[in-house]
């Protein structure tokens, strides 16, 4: 039997604070349950310079056609000692109208935030819902992510000439 080689361990209070970063799809946000797509992109993958079919290119023209029904966004919340943790209720005019997939405390901006799939009438950025939390229903909004930009593109905008970004 071989030894494992050495390995960094990530808490999972360090995988939630990466929300800030707007990396919803490298965690719980997209299951199989979930259609998000990008109808207003480009339908093609590319291969040797040329498109290429693709398994699902067809499903992806025909919601390109219908156009989504809701969207994932992402919200700050204002609340008192609760943090949304996924699969709380989104109320907009005393309605459920959709769900958080994950949330946390975000430690970088001092503020809860939430990824959540509402209406796609409602998904503007600006646009105000509320938040279920243990019974209780909180203000949100529904903001532009990323909140924090990756050290990375941080770098490459402060060379270009700066950003208000931490």
């Amino acid at each position: 039997m071989s030894a494992l080689p050495p390995a960094d361990f990530i808490g999972k209070q360090a995988l939630k604070q990466i929300k800030a970063k707007g990396l919803k799809r490298r965690l719980v946000c997209l299951t199989l349950a979930t259609d998000d797509v990008d109808p207003e992109g480009n339908e093609s993958i590319w291969y040797n310079g040329k498109p290429a079919d693709f398994i699902g290119k067809q499903a992806l023209k025909q919601i390109k056609a219908k156009g989504l029904k809701r969207r994932l966004v992402c919200l700050t919340l204002a609340t008192d000692d609760v943090d949304p943790e996924g699969n709380e209720s989104i109320w907009y005019n005393g309605k459920v109208v959709g769900n958080t997939t994950s949330g946390s405390y975000s430690y970088s901006i001092q503020k809860s935030l939430a990824f959540a799939y509402v209406p796609t009438e409602l998904s503007t950025v600006g646009q105000q819902v509320e938040v279920e939390l243990l019974g209780n229903n909180y203000p949100a909004v529904i903001i532009q992510e990323p909140l924090v930009l990756t050290e990375p593109t941080r770098n490459r905008l402060q060379r270009k000439g700066g950003t208000d970004k931490t």
